[in-house]
Order: structure tokens, then sequence, then C-alpha cells
């Protein structure tokens, strides 16, 4: 679970890379040997240690593209129809600094102009989505994925642009690249800690689990966080 791990590629179209995670379940047969009280060994049968299985995969028919672009166009469909004249100049001046280059600006743009017939529509997308995120689901039970494009972001002015390996990438983006398609299709994910960049700021991965598994998810999370370790504050920064 390198921090780049599941980079983003910040080429339109691309196809983001997550880590799936599995849970073996079962017994195997095997035999110790103790004495009884009689002085016999006994034979006894123990459970197998659970394994973890971890592969680099993409759900079949999930396109993460469609999924950021659904994401922002039922997101400010709703906006624009209950937060007034204020609210749709604020989407007016988010996507002018997007810009069409990305997904979920393209939604946004089409959610300002969004009749009935398209939210509907949209909210179908999101029901193709999630059925086949549920798909995946049924033999693996979390990805493993980025939080952000980059480490913790330093406190800066929202809107200012995030330095991700030499480009410039939008604040809004650099936030929400890996959040926003489970937002959209209901998956609960749990953050975790994983390492630190050269600079100290941590570095944390999200495991994702299928719809209404929290429970299940949660207890996943605290079987990897015996490997990742708990959250320290960065230097200069208090808990």
């Amino acid at each position: 679970m390198g921090s780049r791990a599941g980079a983003v590629d910040r080429t339109p179209g691309a196809r983001a890379r997550l880590l799936s995670l599995r849970v073996e379940h079962g017994f195997r047969r095997c035999t110790r040997h103790r004495r009884d009280e009689t002085g016999n060994p006994e034979a006894r049968r123990r459970p197998r240690a659970r394994r973890l299985q971890v592969a680099e995969r993409n759900p079949e028919g999930f396109s993460f593209d469609e999924a950021w672009e659904t994401w922002g166009e039922i997101a400010i469909t709703e906006r624009a129809a209950t937060g007034g004249e204020r609210s749709r100049e604020r989407v007016a001046a988010l996507n002018a600094t997007l810009g069409e280059r990305w997904a979920v600006a393209r939604g946004s743009a089409k959610g300002m102009r969004a009749t009935v017939a398209d939210y509907m529509l949209a909210l179908t997308r999101r029901d193709q989505l999630i059925t086949t995120l549920e798909r995946f689901f049924a033999s693996w039970d979390a990805f493993i994925c980025p939080v952000t494009v980059c480490p913790a972001i330093p406190h800066v002015p929202f809107g200012t642009p995030i330095d991700v390996d030499g480009e410039k990438v939008p604040y809004f983006i650099a936030g929400t690249a890996y959040t926003s398609p489970f937002n959209l299709t209901g998956h609960p994910s749990v953050v975790l800690p994983v390492t630190r960049a050269g600079d100290g700021m941590p570095i944390g991965a999200q495991l994702v689990g299928r719809r209404w598994s929290e429970p299940a998810l949660l207890a996943l999370a605290r079987k990897v966080g015996l490997i990742t370790g708990p959250f320290t504050p960065p230097p200069g920064y208090q808990q």
C-alpha cells in the first residue's frame, strides 16, 4: 500500500487503479499433540488463520469518469434547485476554475441547466453504477485506494491549486477525486493512516466496502490498522 499504489492519472478518461482485498475464511485440518489426563496424545482441530488476498483490480464495467460526471450533475442539480441565485453563482465560479477537462466539471455544468427528466436519467445512471460495484463486492471484501491525489494538504485558502508531482491540480479535484464516486453510490469507507511523505505530511488510504456493510468494514479496518499503525500528527501540528 505504497503512496503511489493508486495515484490518480490526471488525463481525461483515465482509469483509477484500486487495490482489492479479500479475506479467505475456512478451516484446515491440522493436528497438534498434547497429553490428555491419561497421558495419551490427543489430536485436535484448530481454525485456519485468515488470509488476506490483495490484487490490483478495477471493477468490470465501472467507469470512474461516469461516476465523477454523474456525481457532479446530481449534486449541482439539487443545489441549484434549492440554493437560490447565490448558490448558482458559486457553482458557475467553480466551473470557471475547473474548465471542461474534469469529468466532475462537465457534470456540474449539466446540473446547472438540468430538467427533471435529466435529473431522473442521472439517478438511473447512479443505480447502474451501484449495481456494478455491488457485483464486484460479491467476490471482494473491500477496495484499498487513496483518499486524495496527494499527501495531506496543508492549510491553504479554498481554491488554491495543489502541486502534485509538478502539476497544478484544482483544489476541489485534489480533495474529492477519490471520495466522490463512493459518495455517489453510497458505499461506506474508512480512512486509515499509511505512511508519511518526505515533508512529514501523512498519506492515508481508504477501505471501501459494499453498501450497508459498516460493521464488517470497521472490523476489517481494525485488522488492517494493526499493520498500518495509529495516526500521529505531522511535525509542527498538534492532535
